[in-house]
This record gives structure tokens, sequence and C-alpha cells, in this order.
């Protein structure tokens, strides 16, 4: 199959068929093969030969729910695994695969959870759905019960790196940094041969406002993967925060004479230049990046380069012979509108998430960009992009924050509400969308509402932007 030689691995399950007649192993195997094929049909009808032998055959389940999925039917899916669990009602991998759907369904996080749940009630010493639980939890911003969940999971299987990670990112989320240090020392301890827990402290301790430390954890990673850019990137990031300017050049000119043929011992060296605002060095050292190994990251460096040293005519120029020889490249148009929406050129901005939108009209941050700028400037469409970027990316905090505020300024409070608690939910720490949030809330005469959105963000003060905001809002009520 790996070679793609399908007839002899037909021919290869036939003589599997023909040794174990009365086991699900080949129809399901022959499933897969038509699926490589694209013969969905057969495969279908091979996976329920399996399931006639074997109605509890797990791997045949999945196949068919993914073949369900593939045709629109996200009832019948879900309707397989129940069955599975009327069987046996103890079966997590069957309510992990529910859990799954109803995710890919957007279904709400509580019926998600309630699914993961009576995985884990069912088998407390499996990883996966404890897993799934926390990072739904993570991606929530919900960090006190991410650390609840991560702790009892840790609790429950002590072995599992995978958990003892997710405690350690859960206790970063929850502002409880010197704890997740000490989770990730115990993971380094428990995978002493990987980078991977070294790269966690290192963030950890950057965190912690500890960079020395910092610098100790990605040394260590960078003897565990000595030839990973990723990592020397991250050493480079670590010593500029400590000024060693000398260190960090000296790494990026290692990476140049190991990889002498690619471009990202250049691109570091024009980062080291940049940090520290020498803009034709670092111009230079991107352009030595686009003649050994021309890409857009070290194209779109190049122009902020160019223009941060008051080239702007020549950074115009670069960006025109690149999207001259580079027609398609959509990066870096969205590099130049996120570049003049930095500076408030608002007209340029649309122009070039325009031509992005010319080369993939499914962009969805250039749509969701697209519908704040038409809105401000009085155009209409606004709400249409930010429906399609809504539709592309449905639950998005920052796209339905867009929509909400378009809505709001239409007047459909109700909808525009219900958007903006959503978003809301989804990042509950984030201040700008709670400040909208109460905004739509005012306009829509709901005082009440807006003051108990107010009054805890302006609290924060210097801790959240939009603090000062909320002051003024909250005086004016």
């Amino acid at each position: 199959m790996r070679r793609q030689e399908f007839d002899q691995a037909l021919a290869a399950v036939a003589k599997i068929e023909a040794k174990q007649p009365g086991k699900p192993l080949a129809p399901d195997l022959r499933g897969r093969i038509l699926m490589a094929q694209k013969d969905y049909p057969g495969a279908r009808k091979s996976f329920e030969q399996a399931l006639k032998i074997d109605p509890s055959y797990f791997a045949a389940v999945v196949s068919l729910a993914m073949l369900d999925m593939a045709d629109k039917k996200p009832d019948d899916a879900r309707k397989r695994f129940e069955t599975l669990l009327a069987a046996n009602p103890k079966n997590s991998a069957a309510l992990l695969a529910l859990a799954e759907l109803a995710v890919a369904r957007q279904a709400p996080r509580e019926e998600v959870a309630k699914l993961l749940d009576r995985a884990i009630a069912a088998n407390p010493t499996e990883v996966p759905p404890r897993l799934m639980l926390i990072e739904m939890l993570l991606a929530a911003r919900d960090a006190k019960q991410a650390v609840a969940a991560a702790q009892a999971a840790v609790d429950a299987v002590p072995g599992s790196p995978e958990l003892l990670d997710a405690l350690g990112r859960a206790q970063l989320q929850a502002g409880d940094v010197n704890q997740g240090i000490a989770t990730f020392n115990k993971l380094a301890a428990m995978k002493p041969f990987l980078a991977a827990p070294q790269l966690r402290l290192a963030a950890a301790h950057m965190t912690n406002k500890d960079p020395a430390a910092a610098e100790q954890s990605m040394r260590k990673a960078l003897e565990l993967k000595p030839d990973d850019v990723q990592v020397q990137r991250g050493l480079i990031f670590v010593l500029l925060e400590q000024k060693k300017v000398a260190d960090a050049m000296t790494i990026a000119r290692g990476v140049q004479k190991e990889r002498p043929k690619e471009a990202a011992g250049f691109v570091l060296e024009g980062d080291v230049e940049a940090a520290q605002k020498n803009w034709d060095a670092a111009a230079t050292a991107y352009r030595s990046a686009l003649r050994v190994q021309p890409s857009t990251e070290a194209a779109v460096k190049l122009h902020s380069a160019l223009t941060a040293a008051g080239k702007g005519n020549e950074g115009d120029r670069f960006a025109a012979t690149w999207m001259g020889a580079h027609p398609k490249d959509a990066d870096f148009l969205m590099s130049l509108g996120d570049m003049a929406l930095s500076r408030r050129d608002l007209a340029g901005a649309e122009k070039h998430y325009l031509s992005v939108l010319k080369i993939n009209p499914d962009a969805p941050v250039a749509l969701n960009n697209l519908a704040w700028l038409t809105h401000q400037a009085h155009k209409p469409g606004a709400l249409a992009y930010a429906e399609r970027a809504n539709a592309l990316v449905p639950n998005e905090p920052a796209f339905m924050d867009t929509w909400a505020m378009l809505l709001a300024d239409k007047g459909d409070y109700a909808k525009a509400l219900e958007l903006q608690r959503k978003a809301v939910e989804r990042q509950p720490a984030n201040g700008a969308f709670r400040l909208n949030l109460a905004k739509i809330y005012i306009a829509s005469g709901d005082k009440a509402r807006a003051k108990t959105e107010l009054e805890p963000l302006a609290r924060l003060g210097e801790r959240d932007p939009s603090s000062q905001e909320a002051s003024t809002l909250l005086k004016a009520l």
C-alpha cells in the first residue's frame, strides 16, 4: 500500500481471508485499500462485511463513520458509535469518537465535556479522553478548570508524559508559573533524552522573566537536537533578551556553515541585526537568504527591514519585483496588508487584502480584516465579508467579535450579543472582547449587564489595555 501497489495488496488480503474466513481483519484491510483507490462504494461494502462478522469491530466502525462524514451524514456517523455504546456503555473509544464528532459539528462545550467525562469515568486510566478534555479547556482559556482536569489526570495516570505536559501548560495559563516550571522539570526528568520538555521549560522561564534560566534550558535542548533550526532560533531569541548579541550572531553564523545552501542561517543573522535596529545590515542578510533560497519569510522580512530603514521606495520596488516573480504569493500580500493596517493606511491595506482574495477567495483572515476596513470606510459589503469569514472558520473568537460589532451597528442586537457572548466564552480573559460585549449592551439599552462586564475589567488597571476605556464607559453610565 505504501508503494501504491494495490493489486498486490489486494492479493495479500485474499490470502489472509483464505486463512481467516470468519475474521473481520481481511474485509477491513480490503476496505482501506479501496478507500486509497477512491472506490468509496466498494470500501463501504467491505467495511460493512467486516461488521457483519464482528459488529463491535471498532476500526471498521471508524472507517464507515469517516465515509458518512464525507457524505455529509453526521447523524449516521453518530448512530454507529451509539450502537457500540448500547452494547458496551464503557466503550471509551466510542465515547471519544462521539466527542470528536460533537466538536466537528460545533456542539456546545458542555456537551463535549459530558461525553469526555463519561469516557473518563468508564476507563479512568486511559489518556486520550483526559487529554482531549484538558486541550478543550485550554483552548477555551478556562485555566482553572484545565488545571483541575489536568491534576486529576496526572493523579490517575502519573506515568503519562502527555498529561504531565498538559498540566504544566494549564498551570502557565492559570498564571502559576512556578508550579508550571516544577511540572516541566518533572517531565524533563521523566524524558531526559527529549528536547521538548526543555523547550517547555525555556518558555516557562521566559514567562517568569528569567532569560538566564531559559538559556540553560535552550542549550540543553540544543544538545539533544543540535541541528534543529527552530531550537537554534529559540536560543538566539533568549540570548538577545539578555543583550548577548555576539553569542546570538555566533549561533546564526554556525547555522550558515552547517547549511550553506539553505536560507535559515542568513535569516537568523538578519533577525539578530533587526533586533538591534541595524536595518541596513538586516536587509543585507535577508537579501543573502533570498539569493541562497527564495522564501516568503525572507521576502517579508526584507521588505519590513527596508521600510524600517526609511527606504520605503526601495521596499515598494522590491515588493513589486517579488510579486512579479511570485504572483500567487498570498502570504506576502497578507504581510503588505498587515503592515499598511499597522500604519493606519486603510486604503492600502484594503487593496492588498483584496489582492489576497483574488488568489484565494476563501482566505478567512483577509475576509475578516476587509470586513473591518470596509465598515471603517463606510462602504457596502462589510457584513458579507464577516459572514464569509465566520462560515469558513466557525466559532473563531476574533471573527465573531468583528461580525458582532457590525451587526450591532446595524441594530441587530440579539444576534450581535449571541455572537459576542460566544467570543467571550471561548476567550474569557480577552478584555477587548468583554469591552465590546459591554458596548453592545450599552447600545441595546441594557446598562445593567454592561456594568456587570465593565466593573471587573475596570479593576484590572494596567494589567489589561481595555481597562481604561472600561472605566470611562462606566463613568458615563
